[in-house]
């Protein structure tokens, strides 16, 4: 047995064996490859992750790279949704359905209260907003 096998299990179901039941990459693997770049030209960002959904917070905005699209000054899972705005290169990712599943007021309110929160910063960053 190797270390950590029932973490490669679960990217490798989120990569390879969830896209055969499901025509849409995983939520979670989208939102950790978005937040690598996006800390890249941002000093920091957060994953926000519920039971059944995982979107990237940059401190303004939520991004939901899964159905290419952002809410700017929106922080998931707040009930009060303003109008999503598309991203360009990921605006064919969007279904209603989906949007319909994550967004549901039912939905948002149980996740308020199952979240997990991941801060990802650039090292030899102290807060978050300036470097040493």
């Amino acid at each position: 047995m190797i270390k950590h096998e029932n973490i490669f299990e679960e990217i490798h179901y989120l990569l390879i064996d969830s896209r055969e039941e499901k025509d849409f990459f995983s939520c979670k693997i989208i939102s950790a490859v978005f937040a690598y770049f996006l800390v890249g030209s941002t000093s920091k960002c957060f994953i926000i992750d519920s039971k059944n959904h995982s979107v990237v917070y940059d401190g303004i905005s939520t991004w939901d790279l899964s159905l290419g699209i952002v809410f700017k000054n929106y922080k998931y899972p707040d009930l009060n949704i303003p109008e999503p705005t598309f991203i360009p290169k990921f605006k064919d990712w969007f279904k209603k359905e989906n949007f319909k599943l994550f967004y549901n007021e039912n939905v948002l309110r149980e996740a308020k209260n199952n979240l997990t929160i991941k801060e990802i910063k650039k090292l030899g960053v102290i807060d978050g907003t300036k470097e040493n």
